[in-house]
């Protein structure tokens, strides 16, 4: 309900503070989060970060219940949505990034991460400054392999230079 709602806010590019907070301040209110999906998750903070409304409280809540849960879960779009959208919110949540990349370098293969998706998540590390290098390691080794570096344009290979200098 209140996902999809802010969601579709954020989507349409309708921006009402009032709504955000009181969607956000109910879910910092709840005991548990655990009725919440991956996607409904994902699509809080995507929708948040989207409209530039900051509720640090929500992000806390929604990254403290990532962070706890089998990420298994979690297909590999909600996961960059989630880091993109605490980076472009500019929220640090040091739990959530290492939880998410630990589950990124235990994956047997990269192949279901797309370039863009790698891009995002390497952005997303750097503009927030949290460092996991393995994470790092594992992204920029399976990049060689596949030759990903030949579908991104001079922009793209520019932002990810500057992800791994940061």
């Amino acid at each position: 309900g209140r996902c999809n709602l802010v969601w579709a806010y954020a989507k349409l590019n309708v921006l009402h503070r009032d709504l955000f907070q009181s969607a956000g301040d109910a879910v910092v209110g709840m005991d548990t989060l655990d009725n919440f999906r991956p996607e409904d998750l994902s699509n809080m903070v995507w929708a948040f970060a989207a409209a530039h409304i900051e509720h640090s409280g929500l992000f806390r809540k929604v990254g403290d219940e990532i962070g706890r849960r089998d990420l298994t879960s979690f297909n590999p779009q909600e996961l960059t949505i989630i880091v993109s959208a605490y980076a472009s919110a500019n929220v640090q949540h040091l739990g959530l990034f290492q939880s998410i990349g630990d589950d990124i370098v235990s994956l047997d293969n990269l192949r279901s991460i797309d370039p863009r998706g790698i891009h995002n998540i390497v952005g997303a590390y750097a503009t927030v400054n949290i460092q996991h290098p393995a994470l790092f390691e594992r992204i920029g080794n399976d990049m060689v392999a596949r030759q990903y570096l030949k579908y991104f344009n001079l922009q793209t290979l520019s932002n990810i230079v500057w992800a791994y200098a940061t």
